[in-house]
This record gives C-alpha cells, structure tokens and sequence, in this order.
C-alpha cells in the first residue's frame, strides 16, 4: 500500500503505553489491547488511501507458513471505513489452457466434417483458423464473453435433458425424471434471450417471459415428436 493509517476511537483515558509490559491488558476508549493473547479489538478504524495490485502468474506457489516465528496478533474492528483505496487485479494467461482448447476444438471439428486429422497439412488446415477465432477473443470484453458462455452453458444442458429424454423413450423407462427438467430448462434458456439485454432486451417483462413460454411450447412439441417418429407410435411417459 502507499499509505494508510488506522485511527482507534479512544477515550479521554491516557493509560501507561503496555509495550514494556509482554502480559499487558488495557482498554482505550473503544479499543482493547491484550498482549497476553495476541489480540487488538479496536472500536473504529479508519483506512485511508491505498493502493492495491494482486498479480496472479502462473509460477505463483503457495509460501510455506513459518512455523519458528511468533504467533499473529489478531486485529478485530467492529467498525471499518474504506476510504481512496484503489484495487487492480491481472491474470496472465496460461497457455497450457490455451492449447487444450484448441486441441478439443480441432477434433471436435474435424469429427462434425469428416475430416481425417493423420497429415499436418489438414490439421494446420483446421487448427490456424481456431488460432484467429482465439487471437480476436482476445480483443473483446471477458465480461462479455463470459455471458454468453454461461447462458451456452445452459443451452448445453438443455441439449443434453433432451437427449436424455430420448434414450428413456428408446428404453421403453420412465420419461418424467428428464422430461419435465428439459422443458424447464427449454423454459429458463428461452425467456432470458428475451430477457436480457445481451439478446433481445426485452427486460424482465411479462412480454419477455410468454414469449419465452412459446417458444419452451413449440420446442417440446416438435422434440416430442421427433421422438415419436423415431421410436414407433406413442409416448408412455
């Protein structure tokens, strides 16, 4: 920190100052002092000015506790104020990550289009264009980027109900433990594309929600008898 300063709420009480004294125990004012077991109780305190940067690199290891120095003194505050206190946070990007999701995403890919991943020339082929999918992710807000992950991460789960929901029915078992989740789900996705303003904006209107509702309606309709269709007639739940 640059500077700061902790002012205690003290009485109008000038005790002798316990530093001499190891097993000392005084009250000043709303601040209580007790050296015999580490702990400071102050009434208030006041931080003011700061200056704050946390820096998270990939070599950063945890420091062993050391177990030859004295014991922590304990600071208790019952009343803190923050004041001009400035906090940055960076994270430098790991490239092990990096190079996991590339590796996913070009099999993945080349699976989807049949394309056969033996020669470099075809991997490169696959792999240079994901490179500049990542390099201009980069430039974009991760706040951004991390909302529409999460609501994709959803939209995952409701692929995933409904897939379930399908193998019951191809099963012939029970088809309520997935399917009444996977309208829910179809429900919960759909209404916040119109919702939220990184979609349709709608807000949390009354609108926004029977929209969604239409569309949790039409897409159940069609995924049921898509089932159906591919497992005879009938839909025993």
């Amino acid at each position: 920190m640059e500077r700061s300063s902790t002012t205690p709420h003290t009485g109008s009480a000038h005790p002798t100052p316990p530093c001499s004294l190891p097993h000392a125990s005084t009250n000043l004012g709303g601040t209580d002092l007790n050296f015999a077991f580490s702990r400071i109780d102050i009434g208030r305190a006041i931080l003011d000015g700061g200056d704050i940067t946390l820096i998270l690199k990939e070599t950063t290891t945890v420091t062993p506790p050391d177990t030859t120095a004295s014991a922590p003194i304990a600071i208790k505050a019952s009343d803190i104020q923050l004041r001009n206190l400035r906090f940055r946070m960076s994270m430098l990007p790991v490239i092990d990550s990096l190079g996991t999701f590339i590796r996913s995403a070009r099999l993945i890919v080349s699976d989807m289009f049949g394309i056969d991943q033996r020669s470099v020339a075809k991997r490169l082929w696959v792999c240079v264009p994901l490179f500049a999918i990542g390099i201009v992710m980069t430039f974009i807000d991760f706040d951004v980027i991390w909302r529409y992950f999460a609501w994709s991460n959803q939209a995952l789960s409701v692929i995933t109900l409904w897939m379930i929901v399908a193998w019951l029915r191809r099963m012939r078992r029970g088809l309520w433990v997935a399917l009444l989740p996977a309208v829910f789900m179809t429900f919960v996705c759909t209404s916040f594309v119109f919702v939220s303003p990184q979609f349709v904006g709608m807000g949390a209107t009354t609108a926004a929600y029977a929209a969604g509702a239409a569309v949790t309606l039409a897409i159940s309709i069609l995924m049921i008898n898509r089932i159906r269709h591919d497992n005879g007639s009938g839909f025993d739940a």
